[in-house]
């Protein structure tokens, strides 16, 4: 082989050795850019899985209720334990533990939707609201300082990785604005006549809610 042609070769070796650096760095920009955006949640806060009129309940949100409830319903069930993961755990035949409480945070996200959805609608914003939005916020931070962490690290320890205390008080704003809204609609009755002449005059309090997805894990 002539020198010549070695020479003519370099050239191109080199250059495909500088293109493949160059693709490595760009895919290592992409891996890194994916890990923080899992990690920050951004998917999680901007997945629709529940929707009535203008109001939206995001993954991160569903998230939240559905760790609440998750505690709430297990609390002194001695079957439950707690170190184990819910969907390994056996709630009734056929069904695990995680789908028991994932089915009545589906209910529970759909029924809150929905008045807070009417909540909009009517341009409610109450001192009530505001004051149970104070409450469970006020504990939250309390319960962080307690365990010696920053809000956003206790909200992903308690409910999920890339979940921040953002996103808790927007779950905690919709709830308050639903549970308001349904209190004040608590105890009313209505004719059938009552109840074709409502419908006909404010067919948004009878909205439903639209299930779009499911992907909390």
């Amino acid at each position: 082989m002539s020198k010549t042609n070695a020479s003519a070769r370099q050239p191109a070796g080199r250059r495909a050795a500088i293109i493949a650096v160059i693709c490595a760095a760009v895919l290592l920009v992409l891996l890194l850019t994916w890990a923080l955006t899992l990690q920050g949640g951004f998917f999680l806060r901007h997945t629709t899985v529940i929707r009535c009129g203008q109001v939206k309940i995001d993954t991160a949100m569903f998230a939240v209720y559905y760790k609440e409830n998750l505690l709430t319903l297990t609390a002194g069930v001695e079957e439950y334990d707690p170190a184990i993961p819910a969907d390994r755990q056996t709630y009734t035949a056929g069904k695990t533990w995680r789908d028991y409480v994932w089915e009545a945070t589906e209910q529970d996200a759909a029924r809150m939707a929905v008045f807070a959805a009417l909540a909009h609608a009517e341009g409610q914003d109450t001192a009530a609201t505001g004051a149970l939005v104070e409450e469970y916020m006020t504990a939250f931070q309390a319960a962080a300082r307690a365990n010696l962490m920053s809000a956003d690290a206790y909200a992903a320890r308690r409910y999920g990785e890339g979940i921040r205390q953002a996103d808790v008080t927007r779950a905690a704003e919709l709830y308050a604005r639903a549970s308001v809204r349904a209190a004040a609609l608590a105890g009313k009755t209505y004719t059938a006549a009552e109840r074709e002449a409502t419908y006909a005059a404010n067919p948004a309090d009878f909205a439903l809610a639209d299930y779009i997805a499911y992907s909390v894990k």
